[in-house]
């Protein structure tokens, strides 16, 4: 009886230290276990694998550049591709980081406007990027062009069904990468103020393991300083009327002095912000498309993309009837002038991908 005495008193005595070396173990255990969580969920958003690659340009041409192009073409192939889709609503103007483009895209969206998505050469000057908006199909399919770095804030949900079967490396904001590489302006109202800035776009490419993963950016297209304009008509103002009213009109107006072509956006030149300067544009591409199918109440946009059609090559002040085709979602869009491809000049190329009951007017 004496000892059962000794032993529940022995219990009380140190039941307490038990109980408060339980807890602090347990605390110990939660406190390390959720510090190996999060250090796995940032790690997780810091590094991600790339997807595969398609082979985008099966038979070289690299014996068909000339050779005095080569610093240009060595420029722009030695960085990993980035597509950016930019707003064009006028409250998104004037945007920033054209200027550092190859490549814009521009095509109609819902409600008459009109998206922009820029081929941003990270090997220029640092510079802020943006508006971004949101992805559409279409332009999923041209950044594959690219296998690029695709730079968006959400989409439409046939878009982002086609980035997750695409070859193009997502860069959504709206997800746990926007905090960390994106930010928002003061100097413009949302939704027309999120930007991301090309020293970010560096870091993503160190974080996404692509800063080594250099492709040929631009082994598609064939670049000379020399071209020829047989087969040509004078071309030195161009104006496409997407929709109604000025605010989508694009035109552009040759500068003969600098054989580049000043952009408008109505009767406004269009300007980088980032710089002050205006857009100007070695080569313009007008891609004819058949009329646009209303998908939805929202006014989304079927375009038709895939297949082959009419255009015009404008450069140096002239223009030529070309075509084009396109057999996938992700193969190349091949521009034919006569039976070969079309060559351009060094410097930004301007592709406005136009349905052919829009007006477009040559002077």
């Amino acid at each position: 009886m004496t000892n059962n005495r000794k032993n529940k008193d022995l219990f009380f005595v140190y039941r307490d230290k038990i109980i408060a070396i339980i807890v602090l173990c347990l605390f110990v255990w939660l406190v390390f276990g959720s510090f190996i969580l999060f250090e796995n969920v940032i790690s997780s958003l810091a590094i991600v694998e790339p997807k595969y690659f398609y082979d985008l340009n099966k038979e070289s041409v690299a014996n068909e550049k000339i050779a005095n192009e080569q610093t240009f073409i060595q420029m722009v192939s030695s960085t990993y591709p980035v597509a950016v889709m930019i707003d064009n609503n006028s409250l998104a103007r004037p945007q920033s980081g054209l200027g550092t483009a190859d490549f814009i895209y521009e095509a109609p969206v819902e409600g008459g406007a009109t998206r922009l998505m820029a081929i941003i050469n990270l090997n220029k000057v640092e510079t802020e990027i943006g508006p971004v908006r949101s992805a559409r199909p279409y332009f999923v399919s041209w950044a594959s062009e690219f296998a690029a770095l695709y730079v968006h804030a959400g989409g439409s949900p046939d878009a982002l069904s086609l980035i997750a079967r695409s070859p193009v490396i997502d860069l959504n904001e709206i997800s746990g990468y926007g905090p960390r590489y994106f930010y928002r302006s003061p100097k413009k109202s949302a939704p027309h103020n999120l930007y991301i800035n090309s020293q970010n776009l560096k870091q993503v490419l160190l974080d996404f393991n692509l800063d080594k993963n250099v492709r040929g950016v631009y082994d598609n297209f064939i670049y000379s300083s020399n071209l020829s304009l047989v087969s040509s008509s004078s071309a030195v103002k161009i104006m496409v009327d997407f929709s109604n009213g000025e605010i989508y009109d694009a035109q552009f107006v040759y500068l003969p002095d600098v054989n580049t072509y000043r952009r408008y956006d109505g009767k406004n030149f269009k300007k980088d912000s980032a710089t002050g300067l205006p857009i100007d544009v070695s080569n313009i591409i007008i891609q004819l498309i058949p009329p646009e199918i209303v998908l939805d109440n929202a006014g989304r946009l079927s375009l038709t993309i895939v297949g082959k059609g009419d255009g015009y090559l404008i450069q140096s002040g002239n223009k030529k009837n070309i075509t084009w085709f396109k057999n996938t979602e992700f193969s190349p869009t091949e521009f034919i002038d006569q039976e070969n491809k079309v060559v351009l000049l060094p410097g930004l190329t301007w592709i406005l991908v136009v349905p052919e009951n829009r007006e477009i007017i040559f002077e």
